[in-house]
């Protein structure tokens, strides 16, 4: 009845099958890792047949499946009986053993990478980037990146750029991604084309050049681009290296909404809300900011909390008011921040909570929020030391979850 003890153990092409007997209620994945210490263990299928569990686990080193795990679990006469076992992909192979469609997937990029093929190169890294076989993990996307850019791959280029770009798996190096991403643009690549309009737009990375920064951004929508058709109508609105054009801004934010973009529906909704180029229409703004939100985007959802709360464009609701900014602040927006500290702190919307409210205007008040740091005072006013000392836990604890990312990037991929 204990759990045996399985040497550290590579699967090869000359191991056939390694199993293991048990009868007992066991941890199945700490089995597997005493089985290969070196492996990361992910869950790839769950099936389940007439009187018997099965389940399949990937054995990965290095980033490479070198073998599965099954794990076979049934009850004969009441008595639970439970067999792994283990195979390498290689032998599996050979012995027509049928892989879940993930490895059978990875195994065959993987040989393509080593073939020299840019595009496995390329899907292959985008997949660790994002974590599509298993754990994220950035240094390998960046490794078979590398491959496809040495080959001169302008998509290539484009993905180390923003692997330099982020500091995503390497060290963030803004020049080193600004020379790869004008690599990628030449080479006909909309990412890049519109990631040079943004580098030369916010001068990060190269001078600020606005006519440059334009004619990237025409080339990226050109092909299509929507984060750069976007960005290209803020510049027209702004007058920003262009003759101020606020229909053709208009003309350009609805193009880019159309392609799913979220910051145009934001751009959209706050054209309707302050009537940049339409009448003020805030019936209108709380369509688009609800269509962003829809989508996840953290300025929508924090638009739309505004209106809720004001009930501006849409029947006041507190409770909607509340829930939107909370799905913001959670994502790191300092606005939705303080106004959700302020609803805590008020008991509007949401039961009254001071400790949680201060959490929030500590967090907003970190990253430079103005109301935030004039509301803490009066806030301590009625917090004793002990609260404040858990209100401060709390937000040093607290870590933003993913938010859209307001770069020009569509789509590059994303975790």
């Amino acid at each position: 009845h204990e759990i045996p003890v399985i040497p550290p153990h590579t699967p090869s092409s000359s191991t056939a099958c390694y199993s293991v007997l048990v009868t007992a209620k066991l941890d199945t994945e700490a089995i597997i890792r005493q089985f290969g210490q070196a492996f990361d263990i992910h869950q790839c299928a769950d099936l389940t047949e007439a009187g018997m569990n099965s389940r399949m686990y990937t054995l990965i080193t290095g980033g490479v499946p070198v073998g599965v795990a099954t794990v076979d679990t049934s009850t004969v006469e009441s008595s639970l009986t439970t067999r792994i076992s283990f195979i390498s992909i290689e032998r599996g192979k050979q012995a027509g053993l049928k892989f879940p469609p993930e490895i059978t997937r990875l195994s065959d990029l993987i040989d393509k990478v080593n073939a020299g093929d840019v595009a496995a190169q390329v899907e292959l890294g985008d997949a660790y980037f994002v974590g599509v076989f298993g754990k994220a993990d950035a240094a390998l996307a960046v490794d078979n990146w590398r491959m496809a850019a040495d080959q001169e791959s302008p998509i290539g280029y484009q993905r180390l750029a923003l692997a330099y770009y982020s500091g995503r798996g390497i060290e963030r190096n803004i020049e080193v991604a600004s020379d790869l991403f004008e690599k990628s643009a030449a080479g006909g690549d909309s990412e890049g084309q519109a990631m040079m309009g943004w580098i030369y737009s916010k001068g990060d990375g190269r001078p600020r050049d606005a006519v440059k920064a334009v004619d990237w951004l025409q080339r990226a929508v050109a092909q299509g681009h929507a984060g750069a058709a976007n960005n290209l109508a803020t510049m027209y609105a702004k007058g920003d290296g262009v003759p101020r054009d606020q229909s053709r801004a208009l003309t350009l934010y609805r193009e880019s909404a159309a392609k799913g973009c979220g910051l145009s529906l934001v751009n959209l909704g706050l054209c309707h809300a302050q009537g940049r180029g339409v009448e003020v229409n805030k019936a209108e703004a709380a369509k688009c900011f609800q269509s962003a939100a829809d989508i996840g985007e953290t300025e929508g959802e924090h638009n739309l909390g505004v209106l809720y709360e004001d009930g501006d464009g849409v029947v006041r609701d507190l409770a909607k008011a509340a829930d939107l900014f909370e799905r913001a602040a959670k994502k790191g927006h300092a606005g939705a921040q303080n106004n959700l500290g302020l609803i805590l702190a008020r008991g509007t919307g949401r039961p009254q909570d001071l400790i949680e409210g201060a959490k929030w205007w500590i967090i907003a008040s970190a990253s430079g929020n103005s109301d935030a740091i004039a509301n803490m005072p009066e806030m301590k006013r009625y917090l004793t030391q002990k609260d404040l000392q858990e209100a401060q836990r709390r937000a040093a604890e607290f870590k933003p979850e993913l938010a859209t990312d307001a770069a020009p990037l569509s789509g590059a991929p994303r975790k």
